[in-house]
């Protein structure tokens, strides 16, 4: 006999810049939904005292909107896209128990991916693995790391563009901790789903550029107002902790790295607009390249947001 219940579950993603946080609070702030409350889905947001780099909510929105997985981790240790399939898991819970709403709201595309298709019982890997596999890249380039990861497992490599770091190390990190490629655990684990009793329909809003010149604009115009907001200042605090270093995945993040070598001298204020921008240009263009993958999502132009089309999609899913 089956038991499994289905639920709709909102998710607002979409690339860096797309207006993603500000949509979800202008719901929250119409009433549609019974005591919302946001889950993050940012692999940047969980770090402390990464606050202006990340954009995060400032305390006022938290505080009118509670926010999950948020300020989460100290910046020295690391996080896996497992462990936030757990948190998320335990967060929609807590808020279905309180008969509120969960709306998941972000930029990370492969949390998304395991989100709506599981995850694979891949052993956990030790951070003295991933740290030297961060090490090698950083010193030889990444895309040096993605021709060794062709020999290895070619069907994985084929997927993922020579500067995607993120993916490029989770599949050494596993061949070189289990001596299986990726792709093979892929093929022969069995994929955890969200929850046995419950099947989630997933009610996607995607937010999307048509023209990408202007997310361009906008994230040019963002990384200026950070820098105006303290984002250096920002980063000089972690730097002067003393405990953390360049190959960290919270100081790899984009804005925080920049500024990073910008504080050893390794680049002006020119450079480091250039090159902020330009790996923030980088970071939406692969999570676009994501989105295309997805299915049955709702697509809605990020410059010119039709409310009323999105208050009916989510009316549809409740």
């Amino acid at each position: 006999m089956n038991n499994t219940t289905s639920k709709s579950l909102l998710c607002i993603i979409g690339p860096t810049a797309s207006g993603k946080s500000q949509l979800a609070l202008e719901l929250c702030r119409k009433g549609l939904f019974y005591r919302p409350e946001i889950i993050s889905m940012d692999s940047a947001q969980i770090y402390q005292n990464i606050d202006i780099a990340t954009a995060k909510p400032n305390k006022n929105e938290q505080n009118e909107v509670k926010h999950h997985l948020i300020d989460i981790c100290d910046p020295k240790d690391s996080y896996s896209v497992n462990k936030f399939i757990e948190d998320t898991l335990r967060a929609i819970s807590n808020i279905e128990k309180k008969k509120g709403t969960p709306i998941i709201v972000g930029g990370t595309m492969m949390y998304f991916d395991r989100l709506i298709n599981g995850i694979h019982s891949v052993p956990k890997i030790p951070d003295y693995v991933r740290s030297q596999i961060i090490f090698e890249g950083n010193k030889k380039g990444w895309p040096s790391l993605h021709n060794k990861l062709k020999t290895i497992d070619q069907n994985l490599a084929k997927k993922i563009a020579p500067f995607d770091s993120q993916r490029i190390q989770r599949g050494l990190e596993v061949w070189m901790h289990t001596g299986k490629t990726l792709s093979d655990w892929i093929h022969s684990s069995k994929t955890k789903n969200l929850n046995r009793d419950i099947n989630y329909i997933f009610k996607t809003i995607a937010l999307v550029p048509k023209d990408r010149s202007n997310l361009h604009k906008k994230i040019k115009i963002r990384f200026k107002n950070m820098l105006k907001n303290g984002l250096i200042e920002e980063v000089l605090k972690l730097k002067e902790r003393g405990d953390l270093y360049p190959s960290l995945p919270s100081i790899r993040i984009v804005g925080v790295k920049q500024v990073w070598e910008y504080l050893d001298n390794k680049s002006s204020v020119d450079d480091l607009i250039f090159k902020s921008t330009a790996a923030t240009r980088q970071l939406a263009k692969r999570q676009l390249t994501w989105l295309r993958s997805f299915k049955n999502i709702n697509v809605i132009d990020c410059d010119e947001i039709d409310l009323n089309q999105i208050i009916s999609i989510c009316e549809s899913s409740s």
